[in-house]
């Protein structure tokens, strides 16, 4: 391994690194051989010691690159993994490169922990901490420095083999063309933990950019994702070709985990109410009815208004007609209404008169039809 002229390098007891710098850059050469970091055209940096406990790395830079399958490593073969911590305001990852401390025998992965103002995953690039057979996964923190943007853009964060744990903080979290941050369990391993805490996290739904706590043979983990924006995202009960928040187990949907959406503006102590301890008594709450008495009446006069009784239906346009009698108006109208009458009459009947013991009687004979 090597490291550039400008880099303080310190074995601080066995098994440890630690780097002091402005700038790291670091390349994998096309015939897999490595050099150093500054001013050279690739670098690897590792420390995997083979068997037995892998060392830690400590690394604190203004900004690091890791491109054309740079790696900065502290993997396993067998025993447990090695952990790393990275500090720097700016970190890219590029065309395959990688940050891991896996175990690929019977070790859990590592942990990592990375403090950055920017974060970039790139090109097929990844930050894992996995188990590839009986371990567990390790854990991934990750802390963005406000204002933190963390894109992935066919980057992967990985924590698998089982009961790994992936924490993200940052202001703003992307997901592009088929990125995934996943703690997904293998064989008889639960899926493990995720939690997301940013102000937006944002994918494109037609482009399979996934999230994810899944298990095979075991219960499903858990998604929590605390943020006031998710667009293009959500949670589904299982992987689709879009992009999915999922928690499921291939042992069926009562094995699957907890994917919980936290929105932190909403304050939902508004909405609860004091409900009183004692039971109310509700006799006294209900008002008394007013009592039926024979001698209480109710009069509607006139021809207008309501109807005399409930059972007649309401009338049509009532027309004020005033009933007094006028002197001398009044028996000539009666007069004339009488005369008409009784000559209507005997146009339509013949009429007819006989004495019967002293008196008239006048008669009718209805004519034929």
């Amino acid at each position: 391994m090597g490291v550039s002229s400008d880099t303080a390098l310190a074995a601080l007891g066995p098994g440890r690194i630690t780097i002091r710098t402005c700038t790291i850059t670091g390349s994998r050469r096309r015939d897999g051989t490595t050099i150093s970091v500054s001013n050279f055209p690739s670098a690897n940096l590792d420390f995997s010691p083979g068997q037995g406990q892998a060392g830690n790395m400590n690394i604190k830079a203004r900004s690091i690159l890791l491109d054309n399958q740079g790696t900065l490593t502290a993997d396993t073969v067998s025993g447990n993994r090695g952990n790393i911590n990275i500090q720097s305001q700016d970190l890219q990852l590029r065309q395959g490169s990688r940050i891991s401390t896996d175990a690929s025998g019977e070790g859990s992965g590592g942990n990592i922990a990375i403090t950055t103002g920017n974060l970039s995953i790139l090109g097929n690039s990844k930050i894992s901490a996995d188990s590839n057979r009986l371990g567990s996964g390790g854990n991934i923190d990750i802390k963005g420095l406000s204002p933190a943007r963390f894109l992935l853009d066919r980057g992967r964060i990985s924590a698998t083999g089982g009961q790994g744990n992936i924490t993200l903080q940052a202001p703003l979290i992307e997901l592009r063309r088929g990125s995934q941050i996943s703690t997904n369990g293998r064989g008889t391993a639960p899926g493990g933990n995720i939690i997301i805490d940013t102000n937006l996290l944002f994918a494109i739904a037609n482009e399979n950019s996934d999230i994810s706590a899944n298990a095979q043979q075991s219960r499903g983990g858990r998604v929590i994702v605390r943020t006031q924006g998710l667009f293009g995202i959500k949670p589904r009960k299982q992987l689709t070709a879009l992009s999915d928040i999922t928690a499921t187990s291939e042992l069926g949907s009562q094995f699957s985990g907890v994917v919980q959406i936290i929105d932190p503006s909403v304050d939902r102590t508004i909405s609860a109410v004091v409900l009183p301890s004692q039971v109310v008594d509700v006799s006294n709450q209900i008002v008394a009815g007013c009592p039926a008495d024979e001698g209480n009446t109710f009069v509607v006069t006139g021809r207008g208004g309501l109807p005399e009784n409930p059972s007649q239906t309401l009338q049509g346009r009532s027309i004020w007609q005033d009933l007094r009698a006028i002197e001398g108006e009044n028996d000539a109208v009666e007069t004339r209404d009488r005369s008409s009458q009784q000559t209507s009459k005997l146009q339509r009947h013949k009429v007819g008169c006989k004495v019967v013991m002293g008196k008239f009687v006048w008669f009718l004979v209805h004519p034929r039809e």
